[in-house]
């Protein structure tokens, strides 16, 4: 496992952006669409830094290998990816099919929802984590003032903000497997492995 592999893989593509994008869009469509986005890139990175080859799915359009994202959590969870994590990218990847084949999808449905928020349990339950239960994202508004506390406990018209703290949850847990897992020395980027995120829109 090589953690720089994984770090660059994911600052290269600045995930700040589109994790931002998802909280600020009225739009669930663009919310699924940009949190699956995410969800696929960190099992890319968890390949790429497995099998220490930053450009195994190809470094450009013309080189680019074209594998479906379920494909790629099967080789993930070969390569180590821990199941229960890799049961969550599944659900993620769910979610995002069920609405990339519906023509005005206006939410996510009830048992996809239930669903997830199983996995997700069952995969915080394998950690040192805190439940599920004790996690909370905040999001603030513009001048930093806080607009919604979410927990997975929140309202289903929050299941987008759900969605998404499921999705850093993940992130938190595959980054420590990679720290954990790092072979080699450490320089001083990367000296400190723990991911924290701080989302306001």
């Amino acid at each position: 496992m090589d953690a720089r592999i994984f770090m660059d893989s994911l600052q290269n593509k600045d995930i700040s952006k589109p994790l931002i994008k998802a909280v600020d869009t009225d739009d669930i469509v663009g919310a699924v669409l940009r949190i699956h986005l995410i969800a696929e890139l960190l099992i890319d990175s968890w390949i790429s830094a497995r099998t220490s080859c930053p450009n195994i799915f190809g470094s450009n359009k013309k080189d680019r290998i074209l594998i479906e994202c379920s494909k790629k959590i099967s080789i993930a969870e070969r390569l180590g990816l821990p199941g229960n994590v890799c049961k969550v990218i599944s659900k993620i990847n769910t979610i995002r099919n069920d609405f990339a084949h519906k023509i005005n999808p206006d939410d996510i449905k009830e048992d996809d929802m239930v669903g997830l928020i199983q996995s997700a349990t069952n995969m915080v339950n394998e950690t040192s984590e805190a439940p599920i239960e004790d996690h909370t994202l905040r999001i603030n508004d513009e001048n930093e003032v806080l607009k919604y506390e979410i927990t997975i406990k929140s309202p289903p018209e929050l299941n987008k903000y759900k969605l998404l703290m499921i999705l850093l949850l993940a992130m938190k847990i595959i980054t420590n497997h990679v720290a954990k897992n790092h072979k080699g020395k450490w320089d001083s980027n990367y000296s400190q492995f723990d991911y924290s995120v701080k989302l306001s829109n």
